[in-house]
């Protein structure tokens, strides 16, 4: 069962400090970073939310926010519990998860054909790339053959 909950950083603070989702499972626990900053008098501890209060103008939105997150998190977990036939995922795969969810992941940049061709001949030239039937570093008339096909593909696509 998850168990969730919303904290400030530094409670005791006098600037703004960051407010943190824990999530609980299984007596383990992690800290999730909600990306939301609160001086700690504009506050609730014991309702977990920002307390309506003409300074905070926008205390409604981020409290909706922090609802969605805990929304997000409980459906994560759900999902995940039930994929896995019932056994509640590892708080990192959780974590992983509402990442994804949010739009978190940074994406990698997509790689188009005649990079990854590029990135063979660099990684044969550089002897890190070996042959896969014997093992050994690739012949430097092989790399040679690399480069030249690459070029005639270049010229083929212009």
């Amino acid at each position: 069962m998850l168990r969730t909950n919303f904290y400030l950083r530094k409670p005791k603070s006098t600037t703004e400090t960051p407010i943190f989702l824990r999530l609980f499972c299984k007596s383990r626990g992690i800290k999730y970073p909600t990306r939301i900053n609160i001086h700690p008098l504009h506050w609730d501890k014991n309702k977990q939310r920002i307390k309506p209060v003409a300074k905070v103008e926008n205390h409604l939105e981020l409290n909706r926010y922090l609802d969605i997150l805990k929304k997000v998190a409980d459906k994560s977990f759900w999902n995940l519990t039930n994929d896995a036939d019932g056994i509640p995922p590892s708080l990192s795969t959780l974590k992983l998860e509402i990442d994804k969810r949010l739009d978190r992941v940074e994406k990698e940049p997509e790689i188009t054909f005649f990079d990854f061709f590029q990135k063979i001949i660099n990684q044969s030239e550089a002897g890190t790339r070996l042959n896969p039937m014997t093992g050994k570093v690739i012949n430097p008339n092989t790399i040679k053959t690399y480069v030249t096909t690459l070029k005639h593909l270049k010229d083929f696509q212009k």
